[in-house]
C-alpha cells in the first residue's frame, strides 16, 4: 500500500494508561473532585509520571516522518474536566509527545464520540469503558499498573496477540468450555479448512498491515505475533484464507490439560520482546502484565450459537460423507480470500 492511499492508525490513550496517575486518582476517590482539581492545578508544573503504556506510545512517535503524512496519530481522551486536565498536556509537552488531539468530557464517555474520530485501539484503565468500546465494533483493552523496571530497548514496536475473543471469535472457546479438551480438538479438525470468525481486533489487525506496506518489506519496524495456547493448523488456515501474512511470527503453546495450556504466556512474552500483549484471559494477563505492558480483553461481543455435542460429533461425517458404492468426486479447492472486517 503506498503511503498516499493509507489511512493513520489513531489510537486513543487514556490519561491514566499514558500516565501513572495511581496517586491521583486515589486522591479523587478518597477526597473528592474538588481536591483532586486543586492537587492538579497545585502541581501543574510537576510532570506525571511515565504509565503502562507510555514507552509504546514514544516509539509509536518513531514511526512519523517529518514532513511526511503521519503514520500514527494519537488523541489523548480522559474524562477530566478541561481544567483538570491541563496537567496532563503539561506533562506531554514535558515528554515531547505529539498528541494533538483531544476529548475531555468531565465525566462522560460518550463511544460515538470515539468513533467520530476514527479511533482504531482504545488503550484506557477503566473496564467500564473498554467494554463500552467494545460493544461498539472499537478495538479496546483495559491496561494493568506499570511493569517494574520495563524498559524495552529492542527497536521497532512489537505487537503481540492471543488468538480466541482477541483477533478470532470465540465459538471454538466456547466448545472447550462446555465440552472439554478431546471435543475441542475433535471440532478443529473437523473444521481445519474452515476460517475461524473474525475477532474484536481483527481490524486493528488487518490496519496493522496496512500500517507495515507503508515500508519496504525489509526495513519494517513493526512486528505482529500470535500468542496462543492453540496448537492447530486451523489457526493458519485462517491467517491464509483471510488472504494475507497477517503476523510476522506464531507461538503455539499447545492446548495441556482441561485447566488450560501447560505453558504460560508471560515468559516467552518476555523473550520475544513484545512492547504490549493483549489477551481475554486474566489467567494469562495477571502474569503478563508483570513483565511487560498488557491490556486484558473482556469477552462481551456477540457469541454463534454454540452447536451441541452431536451436531459436533457429526461434523466430519456430514462433511465427508459418501454415497453408498459412488466414488467420491475429486474437486478442485479454491482458495477465497475471507473480505475484511
Amino acid at each position: 500500500m503506498s503511503e498516499e492511499n493509507f489511512k493513520p492508525l489513531i489510537i486513543g490513550v487514556s490519561a491514566r494508561a499514558l500516565f501513572d496517575m495511581r496517586e491521583e486518582s486515589e486522591l479523587f476517590k478518597t477526597k473528592g473532585e474538588e481536591e483532586y482539581r486543586a492537587f492538579q492545578i497545585q502541581n501543574l508544573k510537576t510532570p506525571l509520571k511515565p504509565g503502562t503504556v507510555f514507552q509504546l506510545i514514544q516509539k509509536l512517535m518513531t514511526l512519523n516522518e517529518p514532513g511526511k503524512a503521519p503514520r500514527v496519530e494519537l488523541v489523548l481522551i480522559t474524562k477530566n474536566s478541561a481544567e483538570a486536565g491541563h496537567r496532563v498536556y503539561e506533562s506531554i509537552r514535558h515528554y515531547g509527545l505529539e498528541i494533538p488531539r483531544a476529548i475531555m468530557t468531565k465525566g462522560e464517555f460518550e463511544p460515538e464520540v470515539l468513533k467520530a474520530f476514527n479511533i482504531d485501539l482504545f488503550l484506557s484503565r477503566n473496564d467500564n469503558n473498554v467494554m463500552d468500546l467494545l460493544k461498539a465494533g472499537i478495538a479496546a483493552a483495559q491496561v494493568y499498573d506499570p511493569p517494574a523496571n520495563y524498559d524495552n530497548k529492542k527497536p521497532g514496536v512489537h505487537f503481540a496477540f492471543d488468538g480466541d475473543k482477541v483477533l478470532f471469535g470465540g465459538i471454538s472457546e466456547d466448545v472447550f468450555l462446555a465440552y472439554g479438551l478431546d471435543t475441542f480438538v475433535y471440532h478443529e479438525k473437523a473444521l481445519r479448512d474452515s476460517p475461524l470468525e473474525f475477532g474484536p481486533f481483527a481490524k486493528l489487525l488487518f490496519k496493522l498491515n496496512d500500517l507495515k506496506k507503508t515500508y519496504p518489506a525489509d526495513q519494517c519496524p513493526i512486528k505482529i505475533s500470535l500468542v496462543t495456547a492453540r496448537g492447530e493448523i486451523r489457526v493458519l488456515n485462517t491467517l491464509h484464507l483471510w488472504g494475507d501474512q497477517y503476523v510476522d511470527a506464531a507461538y503455539m503453546l499447545g492446548n495441556g490439560d482441561e485447566k488450560g495450556s501447560v505453558l504460560q504466556k508471560a515468559p516467552l512474552l518476555k523473550a520475544i520482546g513484545a512492547d504490549i500483549f493483549f489477551d481475554d484471559s486474566k489467567r494469562h494477563t495477571d502474569l503478563s502484565a508483570d513483565v511487560l505492558p498488557t491490556g486484558y480483553v473482556p469477552d462481551v461481543q456477540p457469541h454463534q450459537p454454540l452447536p451441541s455435542l452431536t451436531d459436533i460429533m457429526n461434523l466430519a461425517a456430514t462433511k465427508d460423507k459418501k454415497k453408498p458404492g459412488q466414488k467420491q468426486k475429486k474437486r478442485k479447492k479454491k482458495t477465497e480470500k475471507k473480505p475484511k472486517p
